[in-house]
């Protein structure tokens, strides 16, 4: 599946968790330890309004900055804002030539395709974490769990010693485990 593709997929799962988020849910806790359901919404707004900026040719301290900036910008009407990243971060992602440019990511200097499998992810795993929080339908679009899969797991040994992604792998599933969990796997999620 073509990524960009994956991405509107992986979006659309996050926005229709957001959108079906009650008043009284920012505060739940997600599998993300450090983050409730608002942090993590807020860390989604942040992730696509930094890819943006990055794509235009932002250090990655102004687009950390820009992250943290959209993040507190949001105030209460996260869902909305989420979406309003989200159709930014496409767009930026959609622009002739950004696919071929390299990026100064906080871990380094990286391909922009690169920078597109790790927005891809995020709001993909990111979309389980809110159903798991939110107590729905955790089922994830199949075809972008391919994309994931297709991009993360060649990086699964970075993924595990950088600590950005919990433990990692577990490296206790079959390898004929559903592509869901190995997917949430790969990710430090135990599904």
């Amino acid at each position: 599946m073509d990524m960009l593709a994956a991405l509107d997929r992986a979006q659309e799962g996050a926005s229709r968790r957001l959108h079906g988020a009650g008043r009284d849910a920012w505060s739940n806790p997600t599998p993300c330890s450090e983050w409730d359901v608002r942090a993590l919404a807020q860390h989604l707004i942040g992730g696509n309004r930094m890819a943006v900026v990055l794509l235009d040719g932002a250090s990655a301290e102004e687009a950390m900055a820009v992250a943290r900036a959209a993040a507190e910008a949001a105030g209460d009407d996260l869902a909305n804002a989420f979406d309003e990243s989200a159709a930014a971060q496409r767009e930026a992602f959609a622009r002739p030539g950004a696919l071929d440019r390299t990026v100064h990511h906080v871990v380094g200097d990286i391909p922009a395709q690169w920078l597109l499998g790790f927005r891809l992810a995020d709001n993909l795993v990111h979309s389980w974490d809110l159903a798991r929080a939110l107590g729905v339908d955790a089922s994830l679009d199949p075809q972008a769990l391919e994309a994931v899969w297709a991009f993360a797991q060649p990086l699964s040994e970075g993924m595990r010693s950088s600590g950005r992604f919990g433990l990692g792998a577990s490296g206790t599933l079959a390898e004929d485990a559903p592509l869901q969990d190995r997917v949430l796997d790969l990710h430090g999620r135990r599904p």
